[in-house]
């Protein structure tokens, strides 16, 4: 990009903390405050920023209606946290007496590790990992008795349908919550499910201990969600600012090279590599990561160039061949090889993901 957009300014400074930066951003006219909200919204960052311009006393630099709207947007956002961390409480309880082992990723605990507190950033969904990939069908049961309902739907039968996804989507009261098997699903990867049950953590929510994926885990969490929707044209600034806080957080404890190299046995270095450097290309934190940095530079001759998911990212562009070569380009494997798994895989994704063509069962 040859210049930086003015709400990328603002954007950078805001999520860094800088109350000074974003004042003289807002101040010689750059953006004004309520165009940047709208802005920071349509990255699903509403909620995000809003908190971000009043824990700096910023939030009156709003003009009225765009402040109501943060505060209503955000009211919103809590009112749908405490009904998703009631729903993860009841689901544990239900879980647990049916000794079924699960992690519980992303979500309400996401935001309390690494924002500060589970309403701070708004989220849609529940994700549960299980730790036996076989038990979907006890799980869905228990579900089933707790008043869940599938939200899926299979191509050829569950098993083939489970071989070319990674997680099922299943509703109670128009709240989603996502099984997932495996963190993501391609043929290349080769995740290490006995380090990530071996490295899990505990989180406690509301006087309640949950068991989560590590802190390494979370960020391969990300890192897999951004590739997966640079691939499908759907990423958004909130998922860079996620990493950000995620960042924020592990830097300073974590061996980085250390990480690369688990990713590498994973077969998952390529994406790790290109994400980390466009999360830190696109809010300008290199010096605040010096360590990854410097680390992620000896491998960055090896991945495709980062300007078109940069433009992709920030300018919101919709999804074109170039991108969706690019995303292809980032897997442990050749083009050709990527783009066949792509094309077989597909109609079993569409099923899952909400396509219903003809042979398609619901959740069979």
């Amino acid at each position: 990009m040859a210049e930086t957009p003015a709400p990328l300014k603002i954007l950078r400074a805001l999520v860094k903390g800088d109350a000074a930066a974003v004042r003289r951003s807002l101040g010689a006219g750059d953006m004004d405050a309520g165009s940047f909200f709208q802005f920071a919204h349509s990255h699903r960052l509403g909620s995000v920023a809003y908190r971000a311009l009043r824990d700096l006393g910023l939030a009156g630099a709003l003009p009225p209606r765009a402040l109501a709207a943060a505060k209503a947007s955000s009211l919103t956002e809590g009112r749908r946290g405490e009904r998703l961390a009631t729903q993860m409480r009841e689901l544990a309880g239900q879980l647990e007496r049916h000794e079924l082992e699960v992690l519980y990723v992303k979500g309400p605990l996401f935001s309390e590790r690494f924002y500060g507190g589970a309403d701070a950033r708004g989220f849609a969904d529940l994700d549960i990992l299980l730790r036996v990939p076989d038990d979907v069908d006890r799980v869905e049961s228990v579900l089933r008795q707790a008043g869940f309902e599938p939200a899926f739907r299979t191509l050829l039968g569950r098993r083939i349908t489970r071989y070319f996804s990674h997680h099922f989507e299943y509703r109670r009261d128009s709240l989603p919550l996502d099984v997932h098997w495996e963190l993501q699903r391609h043929f290349t990867f080769a995740i290490d499910y006995q380090r990530v049950w071996a490295t899990r953590e505990h989180v406690t929510l509301a006087g309640h201990p949950y068991p989560t994926a590590s802190n390494e885990y979370e960020l391969v969490l990300q890192i897999l969600g951004i590739l997966t929707d640079l691939q499908v044209g759907k990423l958004a600034l909130r998922s860079v600012v996620d990493v950000y806080r995620l960042l924020e957080t592990v830097h300073g404890d974590m061996d980085w090279r250390g990480f690369l190299e688990v990713r590498a046995r994973e077969r998952i270095l390529r994406p790790s590599v290109y994400v980390l450097d466009l999360v830190l290309t696109v809010l300008q934190c290199h010096d605040r990561f010096a360590a990854l940095a410097a680390i992620l530079q000896e491998h960055l001759p090896g991945v495709p160039p980062r300007d078109p998911a940069l433009r992709a990212v920030v300018e919101s562009r919709p999804l074109d061949l170039g991108q969706k070569l690019l995303a292809l380009r980032l897997y442990e494997t050749t083009l050709p090889a990527a783009v066949a798994w792509w094309l077989v895989s597909l109609p079993f994704r569409f099923a899952v993901y909400g396509v219903a063509p003809r042979l398609l069962g619901r959740g069979r």
